[in-house]
């Protein structure tokens, strides 16, 4: 009875199927554990760049009158110091951000951020200065808060296509 061909032939089958089964099971369970720690680290990133924001905006808090200044607020010269390093803690703010989660969502938040510092970010002195350590993507960032006409073209980064990392960001 173990010579039956038809036994061996459904043994055959078994093992051929059984084992595509295995296979096929174990590409599923691959699937789900790389979607899985997927979300995982998106939402790691997220959650590193809202402390990153959070810290930002602690000291917005506790300075007003450098987070959103008005047309005399920084003309004495130790207010002046003050902003331009209020100024540099923004811009390292904004490149921490984007090198952890650079989605659209995020740039539109830096980009109202950078907005009321726009006289600073378009003068001589920070143009020839600081803005030349800047990342590109920040530099994209002040470009695009102060107007392509009103910075240098020296100045203005090359345009890099990246991909983002996803459209929107469920809560910023």
């Amino acid at each position: 009875m173990t010579n039956d061909p038809s036994l061996l032939q459904w043994a055959a089958f078994l093992k051929v199927y059984g084992a595509m089964a295995v296979v096929g099971a174990g590409a599923v369970v691959i699937v789900l554990w790389w979607r899985e720690r997927r979300a995982v680290r998106r939402s790691a990133r997220e959650a590193e760049a809202k402390r990153v924001y959070a810290s930002y905006l602690l000291q917005a808090m506790q300075h007003p009158e450098l987070a959103r200044p008005g047309p005399t607020d920084v003309a004495k010269g130790r207010q002046r110091a003050q902003y331009q390093w209020f100024v540099g803690y923004v811009l390292t703010v904004c490149e921490e951000i984007l090198l952890i989660d650079p989605s659209p969502a995020w740039q539109e938040t830096l980009l109202r951020q950078l907005a009321p510092h726009r006289a600073f970010l378009t003068s001589a002195a920070f143009l020839d200065g600081p803005y030349r350590g800047l990342t590109r993507d920040v530099r994209r960032l002040i470009s695009a808060t102060a107007g392509a006409e009103q910075v240098a073209p020296e100045f203005m980064p090359a345009p890099v296509e990246r991909p983002m990392s996803r459209p929107t960001l469920k809560s910023v």
